[in-house]
C-alpha cells in the first residue's frame, strides 16, 4: 500500500498510484490542503448564542462539565473567617480591625478606671464627713442603686475583654516564634468567655451604662436635695461624673473596638439579647423593692419618695423601655460594623464573589 507524506507547506503529498475513487488523479507533486490545528474560534458576540452554550454546558454531566470548565479559584483557609469560620484563637493583629495591641490598652484603661469607681463606691463615698442617706446606708447599701450595678457590669465586662484580647496578643506572639498552636482551643473556658465578650455580652452591658448615665442627668442630677448635696461636698459633682459617664464611655469603646471577624463568629439575634437585659432589669427591680422595704420605705433616688405605685411601674417601665432602645442601638451599630465587613468579603472583593456568608444577626 502507498503512504502518504507531508510537505513542509503542512500539506500532504498522494502518489500517483492511490485510489481516487471516480475523481481525477492528483498530478505529479500535487498537494491536498489540510487545515492545520490553530487556536479555538472567539466566542460568539451574540448574547443569545452566549447564553444557548452556557444553558447547554449546565446540562452536560457533571464530569464533562469539570473537564470543561476551569477550577473556581479558592480562597486562602485563613482569610475566609466569616464563611469558614476559621480558628476562633487566632491572633488578634491578624484578624480585621484595630491592632490586637491598641484593643488590649483600650481594656486596660477600661477595666483600670472601672475598678476605682469601684473603689470611689466603696471608699471617698463612705467618708466620715459625706451626707448619706438612709436608704445607702442600710439593708444592701451600694447594691440597691442601679448606678453600682452598671459600674460593676461594666468593670466585669472590661476585665473580661482585657483577659481574651492579652490571650489573643499571646498567641500571635508565640505563632510568630514558631510555637505549637493550642488546637483544642485551651479548654471549654476561653470559647465561653469569648462568646461572652464578642457576643451576648456587649450589647446589653452597653445598654445599662448608657442608661445609668443619661438616667442620672435626666432624673438625678439637678435634683434640690442633690443640689444641696453637691453644695456642700464640693467634690460631689465630680464623684458622680466618674460614677455615671465613665461607664458608658468604656463600654462603648470597647464594643467600637471589636475586631468585626469576631463580632461574626459570635453574633447573637437581637431578642436574645433583649430577654437578657429584661431578666437583669427585673431582677434589679425586685432586689430594690426588697431593700426598700428591708430599709423601712426609703428609697435610692430622692424623687422615687414621691411616687405611687402607678408611678413606679411608670419608671420601672420607661427605664427598660429607655434600656431596649439603647441596646437596639447598640446592636444595630455592631450589624451595620459586620455587614461592611462581610461585604468587603476576602481580600477587598465584595458581595457573594467574596465567598462571604450573610450575617444572621
Amino acid at each position: 500500500m502507498a503512504s502518504c507524506t507531508v510537505s513542509a507547506a503542512g500539506a500532504s503529498t498522494y502518489p500517483r498510484d492511490v485510489p481516487t475513487r471516480g475523481r481525477p488523479p492528483l498530478a505529479a507533486g500535487a498537494a491536498l490542503a489540510v487545515p492545520s490545528v490553530g487556536p479555538p474560534p472567539p466566542p460568539p458576540r451574540h448574547t443569545f448564542v452566549r447564553r444557548l452554550l452556557r444553558q447547554r454546558t449546565s446540562q452536560a454531566p457533571a464530569d464533562v462539565r469539570s473537564r470543561a470548565l476551569p477550577p473556581a479559584p479558592q480562597a486562602p483557609a485563613d482569610t475566609a473567617v466569616v464563611a469558614a469560620a476559621p480558628d476562633t484563637h487566632a491572633a488578634g493583629a491578624a484578624e480585621t480591625g484595630l491592632p490586637v495591641q491598641v484593643r488590649l490598652a483600650v481594656a486596660t484603661a477600661a477595666t483600670a478606671a472601672l475598678a476605682h469607681n469601684l473603689w470611689l463606691h466603696f471608699g471617698p463615698l463612705r467618708a466620715a464627713h459625706r451626707l448619706v442617706s438612709p436608704a445607702s446606708a442600710g439593708w444592701g447599701r451600694e447594691s440597691a442603686f442601679y448606678t453600682f450595678h452598671g459600674n460593676l457590669l461594666a468593670l466585669i465586662y472590661a476585665a473580661a475583654v482585657s483577659a481574651v484580647t492579652g490571650r489573643e496578643l499571646w498567641l500571635g506572639w508565640r505563632a510568630a516564634q514558631g510555637g505549637p498552636s493550642p488546637g483544642g482551643g485551651g479548654g471549654k473556658g476561653w470559647p465561653l468567655l469569648e462568646a461572652a465578650v464578642y457576643g451576648w455580652g456587649g450589647v446589653p452591658v452597653t445598654a445599662v451604662t448608657l442608661v445609668v448615665g443619661i438616667g442620672y442627668y435626666v432624673l438625678i442630677h439637678f435634683h434640690p436635695l442633690v443640689r444641696h448635696r453637691a453644695s456642700v461636698e464640693p467634690d460631689f459633682d465630680t464623684l458622680m461624673a466618674h460614677l455615671h459617664v465613665t461607664p458608658a464611655v468604656a463600654t462603648s469603646a470597647l464594643l467600637a473596638c471589636h475586631p468585626p471577624p469576631a463580632l461574626a463568629r459570635h453574633a447573637r439575634a437581637l431578642p436574645a439579647q433583649l430577654a437578657l437585659l429584661t431578666a437583669h432589669s427585673a431582677a434589679y427591680i425586685g432586689w430594690s423593692r426588697f431593700c426598700v422595704a428591708m430599709n423601712g420605705g426609703h428609697w435610692p433616688y430622692p424623687f422615687q419618695a414621691g411616687l405611687g405605685l402607678w408611678g413606679h411601674a411608670a419608671l420601672d417601665g420607661g427605664v427598660l423601655a429607655a434600656a431596649v432602645g439603647m441596646a437596639t442601638a447598640a446592636h444595630g451599630g455592631v450589624r451595620r460594623k459586620v455587614r461592611r465587613y462581610a461585604a468587603a468579603g476576602v481580600g477587598g472583593q465584595g458581595g457573594s464573589e467574596g465567598g462571604v456568608a450573610p450575617i444572621a444577626c
